[in-house]
């Protein structure tokens, strides 16, 4: 099954208040989890945010208004969603119809793509899930995650069956 996911996307918007104020603020923002990529890039690159231990207790991290995300509540979810989105074919296909800059990661290329609900079931969904996780793990230690590409683009392709 196909299935769309909405991206939220915020920035300001100027409606005679404070300069400081934010808008397009909603409780997608405080999602569990968001799969979150820059707006302004030549590579699409995103992320899985959730929430980090402070001096003052756990704290949500939020995007800021140079990124955009999707929000889900299941942390395998998130890491499929990401996995998809750093995969080559997404990034080729994004750079087949949006330059590098202003509009290359906006909202709006998201409704270019099918993305297939995630599926528990799905042997395919979860072997993305897991190879991201272990990527940003990698990540978080100071370390490259470079080799997991290889195995990420090959399930791509077969979650769209692109040979």
């Amino acid at each position: 099954m196909l299935f769309t996911y909405a991206c939220a996307d915020n920035y300001l918007k100027d409606e005679g208040v404070p300069f400081y104020s934010m808008y397009n603020i909603s409780n997608l923002s405080f999602a569990k989890y968001r799969v979150t990529w820059k707006r302004m890039a030549s590579k699409m690159n995103a992320v899985v945010i959730s929430s980090m231990r402070t001096d003052f207790g756990t704290k949500k991290l939020i995007s800021t208004d140079t990124t955009s995300f999707f929000a889900v509540n299941d942390k395998d979810e998130a890491h499929y969603l990401c996995a998809i989105l750093n995969s080559e074919i997404i990034d080729d296909f994004i750079k087949s119809f949006s330059s590098a800059g202003r509009g290359f990661g906006a909202p709006s290329v998201m409704n270019n793509l099918a993305i297939p609900k995630f599926n528990p079931d799905n042997k395919i969904h979860m072997k993305l899930a897991e190879l991201s996780e272990e990527a940003h793990n990698l990540v978080k230690k100071g370390k490259p995650a470079e080799h997991f590409e290889n195995e990420i683009d090959d399930l791509v392709r077969k979650l769209w069956n692109i040979e």
